[in-house]
This record gives C-alpha cells, structure tokens and sequence, in this order.
C-alpha cells in the first residue's frame, strides 16, 4: 500500500469513529436515550424469551411492587416507544 492510500484510510478511519458515542450531541445538551424516564413513577421490567403473547397475573405485580395501582394506569414500553396492550380484571383473555 502506498503512503497516500494508507493516510487516506486513516483519515476515513478517525471520521467514521467520531461518529461512534453512546449520547447524541444537541446544540445545547448531550441526549443519553433516556428522557422518557420519570424518575417520580415506578417501573417493572419483565424479559422474554421469545416473541409470544404472554400473561402477567397482577398478583406477581403485586408481590413485587406492594403500591395501589388499577391495571388501567399501566403501560408498556419496548425501546422508548408505547406498545398498546390489553388489561382484564375478569381473568379473560
């Protein structure tokens, strides 16, 4: 390799790993991904194992988080985004 091409992929090299962080930049402020999260609110996180409709009893919600909430108040999140969801309080699917 010639002494231009390897500066050449150098300078390709240093760019594209620029572009290569965790937080985007804003005029104003560095953004992490997170801004959607209310610190004020309680979270549960539930991981699957495969793509599948699943059933969470309240009960298991409710032995992991004692707080006073109707089903109607919950809501799923996948990646930042809302995902609608159906809430039985007469154990029908």
């Amino acid at each position: 390799m010639t002494n231009s091409l390897r500066f050449i992929l150098l300078i390709i090299l240093i760019i594209w790993q620029s572009n290569l962080f965790a937080q985007m930049q804003t005029v104003t402020d560095s953004l992490y991904g997170n801004e959607w999260i209310d610190y004020q609110k309680v979270y549960c996180k539930f991981q699957t194992t495969e793509d599948r409709i699943y059933k969470i009893p309240y009960s298991s919600i409710k032995n992991q988080y004692p707080l006073d909430v109707e089903g109607r108040h919950f809501k799923i999140f996948y990646l930042g985004q809302e995902v609608p969801f159906f809430v039985s309080n007469q154990n029908l699917l």
